[in-house]
Parts: C-alpha cells; structure tokens; sequence
C-alpha cells in the first residue's frame, strides 16, 4: 500500500500498527450441550423442557383459555350474574399476584442461560484458542 495515498495503513493491513481482531469460531452445539450440562448441574430448576414438550404446554394453554374461559365466563354470568364475574376477576387477580414468583423465577433462568452460555462460549474460544497456540 502506498503510505502516500493511505495514511497510517501499513503493507500488512493494519492500521497504524493495530490489527484486526477475529474471534475464534465456536460449535454452537457443543457450547448448548456444554451450557445445559453447567445449569443442569448448578441451577435449581435444571435443564429446560425439551422443544415438543415446551410446545405441547402452550397447544394445551391456549386450548384451555380459548375454550375454558369462555365456557366458565357463560357459566358465571348466567348463574351469579354480573357481580359474580366481576369476583371472579378478583380472584383472578389474586392468583396471578400469588403465581408472579413463579413467573419472575422463569423469567430468570433466561437470564442465567444466556449469561451461562456466553460463559461458556468466552471458555471454549479461549480453550480453543491455546490449543492452536501450542
């Protein structure tokens, strides 16, 4: 490279003695089973459910809230009337008050995964990256 035309580029292709920085690649299947296996070992929920059982949990939910409710809104109406379903959604709101540490816990271990996994990705690249040193 002419040092004329591009000040501060070097004939290597640095850039005022700096060099480009490249990660070194990583299996991304090696750093899932890697990262199931360390909360598996250390998390109290353990491993995540799999795809189809995740999957079957929410066809049964939104089964359960697109016919259930419903039916039991119908219910509550015609028996009580208006005063019944509007205690309902009271205690409605009482549950899901008492379910939000279940739900924050949940919201949680996303956190603990994606940080357990970029863990684990730093540790296999720096793993990786000693042994093409040596």
């Amino acid at each position: 490279m002419d040092e004329a035309r591009n000040p501060g580029m070097s004939g290597d292709g640095s850039f005022g003695g700096a060099h480009e920085y490249r990660e070194t690649p990583v299996d991304a299947r090696e750093v899932e089973a890697v990262t199931e296996e360390e909360l598996a070992q250390f998390s109290p929920d353990g491993r995540q459910p799999d795809t189809r059982s995740r999957g079957r949990g929410r066809t049964i939910f939104l089964v359960i809230l697109a016919v259930g409710l419903p039916l039991v809104a119908v219910a509550v109406i015609s028996i009580g009337g208006p005063a019944a379903l509007l205690m309902g959604g009271v205690y409605l709101l009482v549950f899901a008050a008492a379910a939000f540490p279940v739900w924050y816990a949940g919201l949680m271990r996303k956190r603990e995964e994606s940080e357990a996994t970029e863990i684990v990705t730093h540790a296999l690249r720096e793993k990786k990256e000693k042994g093409q040193a040596a």
